[in-house]
Order: C-alpha cells, then sequence, then structure tokens
C-alpha cells in the first residue's frame, strides 16, 4: 500500500531529468512497472530525429504513456500524457516555463501522486507549477480490481472521482463498455453517522451491467475530499466526499 506525493526536480539534462522521474515512480510503488527499455529510451535522446516516449504498468490495471512535444532536435518544456484509462484524453505537463535543447543543464520539474492498496491504484500528475496534488492535479487516474473484472477512469483538474466515467473490463464475460457508477446515497436521517458500503454498480443506458464488491476501496456516506481517516483501526484516504480507499 502506498501514499506518496512528490516533486521531482533536477539540474541536469532532459534525459537525466526522465531517469530521475522514472526511477521515482517505479519506487513508490511496486505493482508500478516500466514498458519502455531504459537502454532503448536513452538511446531515442541521443538521436536528434527521436520523440521520446515511455510507458508506466499501473498495477496491471492501466498504462500511462509520457511523450516528448517534439523531436529531440527541438528545446520543448513539456509532455503529453495519454492513457488507456483515458483514451479520448491527452494531457500536456510542463516541466519549466521555456523551452530548452535536451542537452541543456536546467532545472526541470514535475509533480505526481500515488495513493494504492493491492485492488485500487490512484495515480495524478501535473506541471511544475502545481503545488498541492490533493486538489490540483490535471489529470487523475483511478483503477480497481474485483477478480478478472478492472473498472479503470479518470478525472481532470481536481475533480471528484465519482464525476468518472468508467470502462469496465470483464474478461471471463463482459466486453470492455463504457459504463457510469452510481453515487452513493445517503439517508438524511442517518448522515451523523459514517457506513462504508463495497458495492460499486456500473450502468449502460439505464441497465445494470455489473456490480463489484471491492475490497479496501469503498463508498463512504460522508467525508471531506483528500484527507486521511482512521476507522476500525485501518487507515483510509478520500479520493472525494463519498469515495474512499484503504492505504
Amino acid at each position: 500500500m502506498s501514499y506518496v506525493m512528490r516533486t521531482i526536480t533536477s539540474y541536469t539534462d532532459e534525459w537525466g531529468f526522465i531517469q530521475a522521474f522514472i526511477n521515482s515512480v517505479l519506487s513508490a510503488d511496486t505493482n508500478i512497472t516500466l514498458e519502455t527499455d531504459m537502454d532503448e529510451l536513452e538511446e531515442e535522446f541521443s538521436d536528434s530525429s527521436a520523440v521520446p516516449a515511455f510507458t508506466f504498468n499501473i498495477g496491471g490495471m492501466y498504462t500511462i504513456t509520457f511523450t516528448r512535444r517534439a523531436a529531440i532536435s527541438s528545446g520543448v518544456s513539456s509532455y503529453y500524457v495519454t492513457s488507456d484509462a483515458a483514451s479520448d484524453v491527452q494531457i500536456e505537463v510542463y516541466f519549466r516555463d521555456n523551452g530548452q535543447d535536451a542537452a541543456a543543464v536546467v532545472k526541470r520539474s514535475l509533480r505526481y501522486m500515488v495513493i494504492s492498496n493491492p485492488y485500487c491504484i490512484n495515480f495524478r500528475i501535473a506541471g511544475y507549477t502545481y503545488s498541492d496534488l490533493r486538489s490540483q492535479s490535471q489529470i487523475s487516474y483511478i483503477g480497481f480490481r474485483e477478480g478478472t473484472a478492472i473498472a479503470t477512469g479518470y478525472v481532470t483538474n481536481g475533480s471528484n472521482i465519482l464525476a468518472a466515467t468508467f470502462y469496465l473490463n470483464d474478461e471471463n464475460s463482459t466486453p470492455v463498455v463504457k459504463t457510469n457508477r452510481l453515487p452513493y446515497i445517503y439517508d438524511e436521517m442517518v448522515y451523523d453517522s459514517i457506513e462504508l458500503i463495497k458495492n460499486k454498480t456500473f450502468l449502460t443506458s439505464g441497465t445494470i451491467v455489473k456490480k463489484l464488491n471491492v475490497n479496501a476501496f469503498y463508498d463512504i456516506s460522508k467525508a471531506a475530499k483528500d484527507v486521511i481517516y482512521t476507522i476500525g483501526g485501518k487507515t483510509y484516504y478520500s479520493l472525494d466526499e463519498h469515495t474512499i480507499m484503504e492505504v
């Protein structure tokens, strides 16, 4: 289980900065692996015509790819970020305010956050100008699993996870479908108590597709967003006002 929020800053060339960023992400959670060969990536940084890209595998649930904005011959200040958890979205994260050649030894920074347990991983990323990824991430990816069923989704600009549209993939029976999770509905009469609900219901065009009973990832009757709680002797992180995960 992980709860990591880091700013990666280096005063090296761009390849040194990318190495530091990759190594930091890999050390944040053992369930995150690199799908890109580091030796091949280093060669790309020495090829003026190459557009370097590298991909993280996030716990076998989704991938995140960082692609340099332009070829090595161009001075840039950003990377494009894409994911199969958000196939229709590409964001641009800036590591400095003006473009620099890859060989230039200058200050470069990126920020990321990982919140995870064996059943769920939330990965957030933002450029160097952002200060607190608990509320300001450019994009927040989420994936959780129950058996062979995996649900992935995303939100942007610090929005609530409940606002996400999830993609549900059940290898045994259900094809990949775009679904919505029902928000937690609480009874006003019992709002002063905290209740954890495991069931996640997914809909397509109003029809229930799947109900997942996910360990360590719950709906909650009430919570403040992005706060650590202790409930029943266990530690939880609230992704939004009605979504909480064990850490």
